[in-house]
């Protein structure tokens, strides 16, 4: 399956994701200890957590992440990672985004990931790019998926209108 994201995004997301020097400014997540076999592993893990899940979440505004959906972010996060996530790790991750949703629900959620995220303004770009690029891959733009998005940025300090133009 061709990736739905532009390739110069791509790169500007794997640099971020790749300086494995520089650590999230989210705390570290406790839903994931466990999960990787390798410290390496742990630190793209909890780099890459919470630009994933705002994407579950988006991916997710119709009330599921669908199993179509589901494959998409996997091939996501194999890009964004450079393949540095093993499937545990990835299957992992989905689940335990699975729970969350469930249990705090959709706009409860986005405000915990747009909090984490907001405190680095390329991680807040990036996250709301590849939303963006998610959203528009299937063709069809909900106002659920809109609205989302429109929440993500505006969480995020980001420009709204700039991010809603995205869509087309």
């Amino acid at each position: 399956m061709r990736s739905p994201f532009d390739p110069a995004l791509t790169q500007r997301v794997r640099q971020l994701i790749a300086d494995k020097g520089r650590l999230s400014l989210a705390p570290e997540d406790s839903r994931f200890e466990g999960v990787c076999p390798t410290p390496e592993m742990a630190a793209v893990l909890n780099r890459v957590a919470p630009i994933a899940e705002a994407l579950y979440l988006v991916m997710s505004a119709d009330g599921v992440c669908s199993l179509d959906e589901r494959v998409a972010l996997r091939g996501a996060l194999r890009t964004i990672t450079d393949d540095d996530l093993s499937k545990p790790a990835i299957a992992a991750l989905l689940d335990r985004f699975d729970s969350s949703f469930e249990s705090e629900g959709l706009r409860e959620s986005m405000s915990r990931i747009a909090s984490q995220i907001a405190g680095d303004r390329d991680d807040a770009r990036a996250t709301l790019e590849l939303a963006t690029a998610l959203v528009v891959a299937d063709g069809e733009v909900s106002d659920d998926e809109r609205n989302l998005l429109q929440q993500l940025a505006e969480e995020t300090g980001q420009d709204p209108d700039a991010a809603l133009a995205l869509l087309g």
